[in-house]
């Protein structure tokens, strides 16, 4: 948790409810809630504005989308049940604006809300009086600039029919910038979509005006910044509970593999299933499995495994590196259904 993020010069634009990535300073000794207006039940649903989506980009948008799946499915959101915030979920219909208006360089906070309004209209982004817990999370193509050139990203909501709370992520063509501000704004509008919910006082997280729970925890200080949980790069935030900064850990499997694994085909967890059982140098059998009627499985860059948030990681020098004489090869990271995971280099 070292890596500097997102930087901006003030946290709050007068009149328009804005909060940016930013802070890094201070502690949250003042976070609170003030109300009880949070997304207990987040959906996300992605907006990639612009045309440019439909030709190749880096990262594309699969990628994109396969990082906010993983954060779902990942540890990332258990630290914010204390705020009265759940796990979330990522809504499978993301919006491509195609021949909509391009988002103009320097846009303004009006430029995405009548986009917004737009897709509201039309039903595309649900009734937000019926769907309350929806978060319309806006990606620019590469080198799209609000016209606050400091902000890489923020969180504000509008009225349209109800209060529909968004988010802006700024993309300059590297997925671990993308998922790091998309985090930090993620926890900010889950807890504070309306800027009546967690915050501490203003100035109390090193930048002028409004504090959350994101604000006080990037940067390269000690304690602060952003970690890699099941291969994204997301950001910390404050833990009223931790009286810190945290990053939900992830849950490993100690020990060390010896022998050959064996691969099954059984019976359990059918149709489809794939299962793979290994010796411990400790005593025992580390039992793997993935579950093909999974509907949470995807496929990326040859994943193979049930997603879960449990992961064995490291190298070779790393104790609870699973391999056997070297790291696999079988380019894959697999989540699998026992609450452990076999990271495969």
């Amino acid at each position: 948790m070292n890596r500097l993020i997102a930087k901006k010069r003030g946290g709050v634009t007068s009149g328009i409810h804005l909060a940016a990535a930013g802070g890094g300073g201070g502690d949250g000794g003042s976070v609170a809630k003030h109300g009880t207006d949070v997304l207990s039940n987040v959906i996300v649903k992605p907006i990639f504005w612009g045309n440019q989506w439909f030709h190749p980009t880096t990262p594309p948008a699969g990628e994109i989308l396969w990082a906010i799946r993983s954060i779902f499915k990942g540890p990332y959101m258990s630290g914010l049940a204390q705020y009265g915030v759940g796990k979330g979920a990522l809504d499978p219909n993301p919006i491509f604006t195609g021949f909509a208006p391009d988002p103009p360089q320097d846009f303004t906070n009006a430029d995405i809300e009548e986009m917004l309004k737009t897709f509201v209209d039309s039903g595309q982004i649900p009734d937000p009086r019926t769907s309350p817990q929806v978060l319309a999370c806006v990606f620019t193509p590469i080198d799209i600039f609000f016209n606050d050139h400091d902000f890489n990203g923020f969180h504000n909501y509008l009225f349209r029919l109800a209060n529909l709370p968004y988010a802006w992520v700024r993309n300059i063509g590297i997925l671990e910038f993308i998922t790091g501000v998309f985090s930090h704004e993620l926890v900010e509008a889950c807890t504070d979509p309306f800027m009546d919910a967690v915050f501490g006082d203003d100035g109390s997280c090193g930048q002028v005006g409004r504090c959350e729970i994101g604000d006080y925890c990037y940067g390269p200080t000690e304690g602060r910044g952003s970690g890699s949980l099941g291969g994204v790069n997301v950001s910390s935030y404050w833990s009223v509970q931790d009286v810190s900064c945290i990053l939900p850990e992830e849950r490993s499997v100690p020990g060390r593999v010896q022998g050959n694994p064996a691969l099954l085909q059984g019976r359990f967890f059918s149709p489809g299933n794939f299962e793979l059982a290994t010796p411990l140098v400790a005593g025992g059998l580390a039992h793997y499995s993935r579950v093909n009627i999974d509907p949470d499985l995807m496929g990326r860059s040859g994943n193979f495994c049930r997603k879960h948030w449990w992961v064995v990681r490291g190298r070779d020098h790393d104790p609870e590196q699973l391999h056997h004489g070297r790291p696999w090869k079988l380019g894959a990271r697999c989540y699998l259904e026992w609450g452990a995971a076999l990271v495969m280099a």
